[in-house]
């Protein structure tokens, strides 16, 4: 099982069959260059797709060490640490999400303006959309730092991403907007009813914080931003490129912040308020924890090294422990029986909904359903086209139950969560439908309904 649900599975099998399907490459909802970089792990198999989220992780990490070290800022390694054991990336790293190739970019592109390799940074900053959608977001503090610090050249480079695709989107769809009409959470924000996205607080991520970096780190990284927005105001900070770091890498840290807890509090985009996203940030985090530090070990001199050594350390254990903790590892560390990652509920009925497909001799049938772990796990392709020989697999809301286009004897796998807010498929639309007949029904609870139920059911006429 993988952390992130049914999204985790999703990426994986856009990436996998993207270059059999080439449309796929340009799939706004998978991620163009997620699908692209993740394509040879996901071809392999899950297994070493995971791996690449964790590479990506372990990558950006090092990276933001690295930038450390180039603005001459001691404790890099302590950076390193949080990237890796905080808690939102301890607890995606079983995964084949977005996050960690976003976190893995940005970082790349802090280090490579440090580094002044300009154009580099630039454009990788460019095509951060292109693999998160709130990559957008993170442009708007680069942009204020290029215009306020006027490097207008570097502005043309900053669109190139977004030229780029779009140009290759208008070419595969005719429409010259692509980057914004095919933009999927633009799309479900017109069926808002639909995927029923609901105002919730702005003070969502504070709440769960514990959860996702961790109180202590929060807490020491916003001193560290504090006080280096005060020295950076009186003209006191003597680090280097301190335009930079406020602006942008401070900057970057605010506004995705912000505009995540603002779509939470509005209600929009179809947001369940996951906090998943905030691993693209921890780079950003990471840095003033680590500057911090550096202002509180400043006044003492170099003999008192190997306390401040033994203080860090011990400070990362309490870090990473808990880290361990919150996300539910076992706190036995020689307990193998115990699940890290916490399974998809959705499974266990799924599993005994195909043993009696297979026990029945109707496998071979189109088997519909809106659940991406279903194709993964059985191995089937999602993309191939219908009336084809691999058409054996296909979503439901590709179901048109008013022109009864399906094929007689396909199977309906209906989910009560997932079908009905992804498939657009309530249960009384197929329960009254003349054409379905229901096989069997794999329930949590017979006397009330449960989103994990599962029912199956067959086309007949």
């Amino acid at each position: 099982m993988l952390e992130g649900g049914q999204d985790s599975y999703n990426h994986f099998l856009i990436s996998k069959y993207a270059f059999k399907y080439p449309q796929l490459l340009l799939d706004q909802w998978g991620k163009p260059v997620y699908t692209i970089l993740a394509h040879p792990f996901c071809a392999l198999s899950l297994g070493t797709a995971v791996f690449f989220n964790i590479l990506c992780i372990v990558a950006a990490a090092f990276i933001t060490g690295l930038t450390l070290l180039k603005l001459e800022l001691k404790y890099a390694w302590l950076a390193c640490w949080i990237c890796v054991f905080c808690p939102i990336s301890l607890g995606n790293a079983i995964a084949t999400l977005t996050e960690p190739l976003n976190m893995l970019m940005l970082s790349g592109a802090i280090y490579a303006w440090i580094a002044d390799k300009k154009i580099a940074a630039t454009l990788l900053f460019s095509f951060l959309p292109w693999i998160r959608t709130e990559g957008f977001v993170i442009l708007v503090p680069f942009l204020v730092y290029l215009i306020i610090t006027k490097q207008y050249k570097y502005i043309p480079w900053l669109v190139a991403g977004t030229f780029i695709f779009n140009l290759l989107g208008w070419y595969q769809t005719g429409k010259p907007f692509w980057f914004i009409t095919e933009n999927p959470y633009f799309k479900v924000e017109t069926e808002a009813n639909r995927f029923a996205p609901e105002p919730g607080s702005f003070l969502c991520y504070i709440r769960d914080n514990k959860n996702i970096f961790g109180n202590i780190t929060l807490i020491f990284s916003a001193l560290g931003a504090g006080y280096f927005a005060f020295q950076y105001f009186f003209k006191k900070t003597q680090i280097k490129q301190a335009d930079f770091v406020f602006w942008v890498v401070a900057g970057v840290f605010v506004a995705y912040y912000f505009a995540h807890s603002f779509i939470i509090w509005r209600g929009m985009l179809g947001t369940h308020g996951m906090t998943r996203v905030m691993l693209v940030i921890v780079p950003c985090l990471a840095f003033f924890l680590v500057y911090f530090i550096n202002v509180l070990f400043k006044p003492f001199s170099n003999k008192y090294n190997p306390f401040k050594n033994i203080a860090l350390i011990l400070f990362a254990f309490v870090l990473t422990y808990q880290a361990y903790r919150v996300k539910g590892y076992p706190t036995q560390f020689y307990n193998f029986n115990k699940t890290s990652v916490k399974q998809i509920a959705h499974v266990k009925n799924l599993d005994l909904a195909y043993q009696y497909l297979e026990k029945n001799h109707l496998t071979n049938q189109v088997i519909y359903h809106q659940l991406p772990i279903f194709d993964v796990r059985y191995g089937r392709d999602p993309f191939a086209k219908p009336l084809s020989p691999d058409w054996k697999t296909a979503y439901i809301w590709s179901i048109d139950l008013d022109n009864n286009w399906a094929p007689k004897n396909s199977i309906i796998i209906w989910d009560r969560y997932h079908a009905q807010r992804e498939g657009n498929m309530p249960f009384e639309k197929i329960s009254n439908s003349m054409d379905y007949k229901l096989l069997t029904k794999f329930t949590e609870n017979d006397s009330s309904a449960a989103d994990n139920d599962i029912y199956v059911f067959q086309k007949i006429k």
